[in-house]
């Protein structure tokens, strides 16, 4: 057995602790979010041969702690090295408490040339100004889709871009599928994207493009896709029930199953989607995962969203969720040619921001609430509420007495009373905190299943406000006020308002500058 320890996910610490990791002279370590509260059972110690834990962002369901030996890190690395050209120097551009930023920090202990690194949420114009600092050395880095639709839409905006984009010698792009279109327009200002195809499970992406890193191999059983490499993890720490019913041995091979649904096609894995993520619509099989695909394609839609919702006559319907603005004929048009009109989405839900865990992948659980049914006959309760932040990139969340969930500070304004002036009375009279109307930010108008109220919507004008870092002391009817980052909210019991609007509205930022910018 070895230690194991959590360690703040800051990229400058983490990495001389990796290093140790590796090299077997320090503890195992849970790389833990910034700002984001201790982990809760964890053991003191694991099996010797377990370097690193990473728990998974649980996009489509609960969460889980994945045990990776040195052996099959390092054996990760090797292959991606092998594959993209040798050595080099990287730029991170990712949370090191998820695979694919912990890889770009293992990739550079292995190269023995250190990473520059800049913040994930930082504009192209950082990103920009880090390639500049780089030498002679190949140049990588790894990002998710939405990072890659910045610099490419910056590329499209600013044409000097093009030659910055192109002294990379390979963007690694995974964490959920990159569209078509979006491929399409990176290699057009000379991005030279990589796709790839992993997880945590796999110490990350062992099929580049579709095709199998080293000795990975890739089979499929029942439509579902296995896959067989050295980088494989040991298990979910303290669950041997889900560790047996997801690794398995056939053949004399140790296989990873993924859940996911695919075909071999001339050599080449194709994802089609998740294999629980299949409606049935009328009587057909309909996978939301080719129609997201499809949808994704279309320009303006790229981080869409497919979720299957309740639906009186067919059973169940696809419904698109996106940021996008959006002509449902003109969508159902496009994946009814593809798919057929049985796939056809049934509505279009439009939002204005899409939500997302902290690795910035989809949050799929929250994308389906935003498209269930709408009740017409709910009542409405309107409220203000109010998002508050301080100048850490905390947000202050209250429970109220006889509640079990939190939200933000808020509540229904008086007769007569306008919603900034219940917001401002609200945030006093709740946690002592006193602003004036001028100093509130508006985020808009949000819909959700009351929290206190069976059988009732909330309606809330939201508002936005960032305070003096300080202690806040419960007033009226509030039992808890807590600051809490985004990866601490993440694992509290949310109001469904706080849960599906705003929590993705939170970033690093004021969230008032988000909204101001969009």
């Amino acid at each position: 057995m070895r230690p194991l320890v959590a360690i703040p996910a800051d990229p400058v610490r983490l990495l001389p602790a990796l290093r140790a990791a590796l090299s077997g002279d320090g503890p195992a370590l849970l790389p833990v979010a910034l700002g984001a509260a201790s982990p809760v059972m964890l053991p003191s110690e694991v099996p010797k041969r377990v370097a690193v834990v990473v728990e998974t962002s649980g996009s489509s369901g609960a969460p889980k702690r994945v045990a990776l030996s040195a052996d099959a890190l390092l054996a990760s690395a090797g292959m991606t090295e092998g594959a993209i050209g040798g050595p080099g120097r990287w730029l991170l551009a990712l949370p090191v408490h998820y695979i694919a930023g912990i890889q770009v920090l293992v990739r550079s202990i292995v190269s023995g040339i250190d990473p520059v690194m800049v913040d994930p949420g930082s504009d192209p114009a950082a990103f920009a100004e880090a390639l500049a600092g780089f030498g002679r050395e190949r140049r990588y880095t790894s990002l998710v889709p939405t990072q890659l639709e910045r610099l490419v839409a910056a590329a499209e905006a600013d044409p000097s871009l093009v030659r910055t984009w192109g002294s990379l010698d390979t963007v690694l792009v995974g964490g959920q599928r990159t569209p078509a279109t979006l491929f399409a327009r990176a290699q057009s200002v000379g991005l030279p994207v990589v796709r790839t195809y992993g997880s945590s499970e796999t110490s990350g992406g062992c099929i580049y493009d579709g095709v199998p890193l080293g000795s990975t191999e890739v089979r499929i059983e029942e439509g579902e896709v296995w896959l067989s490499t050295p980088s494989l993890a040991e298990g979910y720490l303290g669950d041997e029930a889900r560790t047996a019913e997801a690794f398995v041995v056939a053949d004399g091979r140790r296989w990873y199953r993924t859940a996911d649904a695919g075909t071999i096609d001339d050599g080449r894995l194709v994802v089609t989607g998740r294999r629980d993520d299949v409606v049935i619509s009328g009587g057909e099989k309909i996978s939301l995962g080719l129609v997201e695909q499809v949808v994704r394609e279309l320009r303006g839609h790229e981080g869409a969203v497919v979720v299957g919702a309740a639906d009186e006559r067919w059973g169940e319907v696809p419904v698109v969720v996106t940021t996008g603005s959006a002509d449902l004929e003109s969508v159902r048009s496009s994946v009814g040619e593809r798919l057929g009109r049985a796939a056809a989405p049934a509505r279009i839900v439009t939002v204005p921001v899409m939500p997302l865990l902290s690795s910035g992948k989809p949050d799929r659980v929250a994308a389906r609430r935003l498209a269930a049914p709408q009740e017409t006959t709910r009542s409405i309760v309107r409220v203000a509420a109010v998002l508050v932040t301080d100048p850490d990139g905390r947000t202050l969340l209250v429970r109220k007495q006889g509640s079990g969930v939190f939200m933000q500070p808020g509540g229904k304004p008086e007769p007569g009373e306008a919603a900034a002036a219940a917001a401002v009375r609200e945030l006093e009279e709740e946690t002592g905190i006193v602003v004036a109307e001028s100093d509130l930010v508006p985020l808009g108008e949000f819909r959700a299943e009351a929290a206190n109220e069976p059988g009732h919507d909330v309606v809330a004008d939201a508002f936005a406000i960032e305070v003096p870092a300080g202690a806040i002391e419960p007033r009226a009817e509030i039992a808890d006020a807590v600051w809490v980052t985004r990866a601490d909210a993440e694992l509290l019991p949310l109001a469904p308002l706080t849960a599906v609007h705003l929590l993705p509205i939170l970033t690093d930022r004021h969230p008032g500058s988000a909204a101001r910018d969009e």
